[in-house]
C-alpha cells in the first residue's frame, strides 16, 4: 500500500507515522508550437505556417522561417514526378482540375494544356418519368 495518494499528497490513514509525498509541482502552461498559416503575398496561396516559403511560387514567408528552426527547410526542391501533368484551372468556371483529367468535372470544358485531348462526356439530359400502371 502506498504512504500517501499519488495525486494530493493526503496521507493514507491506514499507514500511521508514514511519510507524505511530496505535493506536485503545478502544472505549466502549454508554450505554442504551432505557427499560424500565412497567405503569399505574391499568389495569395494559403501555405502552412511550418513552411518557409511557399509551395507555388517559392516566396519567402513574410514573417521568418519555420517553427523556431524545428523543421529544416529543404536543401534541394523535390524531383518531379516523370509525366506528372501539373492541375490545371478550368477557364470557363475557374476550378482546380487534375492534370490528367481532359476535362473539367464541372462543366466539361477541355483542358487547354493537353493537345488532342478528348472532352468528357456530356451528362446524358434527365428523362421524365414514365408513369407506371397499378
Amino acid at each position: 500500500s502506498k504512504p500517501a495518494c499519488f495525486k494530493c499528497g493526503a496521507k493514507n490513514p491506514g499507514m500511521a507515522g508514514a511519510v507524505p509525498a511530496p505535493a506536485a509541482p503545478p502544472p505549466q502552461a502549454a508554450t505554442p508550437t504551432k505557427l499560424p498559416d500565412w497567405n503569399c503575398p505574391k499568389c495569395g496561396h494559403l501555405v502552412f505556417g511550418s513552411k518557409p516559403s511557399c509551395f507555388k511560387c517559392g516566396t519567402t514567408n513574410p514573417a521568418g522561417g519555420s517553427a523556431g528552426g524545428a523543421i529544416a527547410p529543404p536543401t534541394a526542391a523535390p524531383p518531379a514526378a516523370a509525366g506528372k501533368v501539373p492541375d490545371w484551372p478550368c477557364p470557363n468556371c475557374n476550378i482546380i482540375v487534375f492534370g490528367s483529367k481532359p476535362a473539367c468535372f464541372k462543366c466539361g470544358a477541355k483542358n487547354p494544356g493537353m493537345a488532342g485531348a478528348v472532352p468528357a462526356p456530356a451528362a446524358p439530359p434527365p428523362q421524365a418519368a414514365t408513369p407506371t400502371k397499378l
